[in-house]
């Protein structure tokens, strides 16, 4: 056996070890124990703005910031991702029932027929299929 297949060999074991160690790390790095608690980040309100300073409730489905307020309607959860693709990086996962504040609206990939998906602005800039997020209001187009 050549000294290069030899050095071939080792970089290629290396390289597979390397990737199996930072894979197995990923999710120990991904756990930084944050909890994103219940309810909404935005307040102690129930995230329907019904809770005005002047006494009377609003049911407009609009926040002051603009954005429009809005359900996850999905069992197991919705995956949030950096782009309307479902190929696309996931940012977090929203769980059924929690509310999101929708910033604006625009195409991207079919969901169950659906090609409308949102920007969620809570926190983390991340899309969601529109086809899961029941909303209270319309938003706006991006």
């Amino acid at each position: 056996m050549s000294l290069r297949s030899t050095y071939t060999r080792l970089g290629i074991a290396l390289a597979a070890g390397s990737l199996v160690a930072l894979a197995g790390a990923t999710p120990a790095l991904a756990d930084d124990e944050w909890d994103p608690g219940t309810g909404d980040s935005r307040g102690s309100d129930n995230g329907f703005g019904d809770e005005r300073s002047d006494g009377r409730d609003s049911d407009n489905g609009f926040d002051n910031d603009g954005t429009v307020r809005g359900r996850v309607d999905v069992n197991g959860g919705l995956a949030l991702r950096n782009s309307p693709h479902r190929g696309s990086r996931l940012i977090r996962v929203a769980r059924n029932g929690e509310i999101v504040h929708i910033y604006c609206k625009a195409w991207g990939e079919s969901v169950n027929g659906d090609s409308l998906w949102y920007l969620l602005s809570d926190g983390t800039w991340a899309w969601g299929p529109a086809r899961f997020i029941e909303t209270f209001g319309s938003p706006r187009w991006c």
